[in-house]
């Protein structure tokens, strides 16, 4: 049986993911934004705790799946994706065929690991799955920061969109 949540539960990352979708999607507007994420469902999350992209990105893996609940066309460019860069994070959205998100692949920095990621890890992951991970951020001395913190300190160093052909 596949696991969905209502992204709604989780404020702060959903707040996050409007907070960040806004800073680069300009031509989107924040009503839109909001409408279209309601809609979504965290499927699932990355078990990765630290492999090989962990090493090569020199990040923090907070990646999760979407989908949603909307038979209708999305707000984004269909089977596309789009990343940026900035002070606290490299952050890529994918899209599915008829606009939705259906990926947040984040990497923080260490020093700037959303605490609020930890009540998604609770709700995918096994107590010994959860504890597993907290020890990895205890070994790897990632720092826990709050919505306030991330979008205080937030700046976006490279905006890339890339256009899938």
């Amino acid at each position: 049986m596949k696991k969905s949540v209502e992204i709604v539960k989780f404020k702060q990352m959903y707040d996050f993911i409007i907070f960040l979708l806004s800073k680069t999607c300009n031509e989107i507007s924040q009503e839109k934004l909001n409408n279209e994420l309601r809609n979504s469902f965290i499927t699932g999350i990355c078990e990765c705790i630290s492999d090989k992209n962990d090493e090569f990105y020199g990040k923090c893996c907070g990646t999760f799946y979407l989908n949603t609940m909307s038979e209708k066309e999305g707000i984004f460019s269909a089977d596309d994706y789009f990343l940026f860069f900035s002070n606290i994070g490299i952050f890529i959205f994918h899209t599915d065929n008829k606009g939705h998100l259906k990926e947040c692949e984040f990497f923080y920095e260490s020093e700037y690991f959303p605490e609020f990621y930890l009540e998604i890890l609770k709700e995918f992951k096994t107590d010994s799955g959860f504890k597993n991970y907290m020890k990895y951020l205890k070994v790897n001395d990632v720092k826990l920061r709050t919505l306030a913190e991330l979008k205080e300190v937030f700046s976006i160093e490279k905006t890339n969109v890339i256009e899938v052909e």
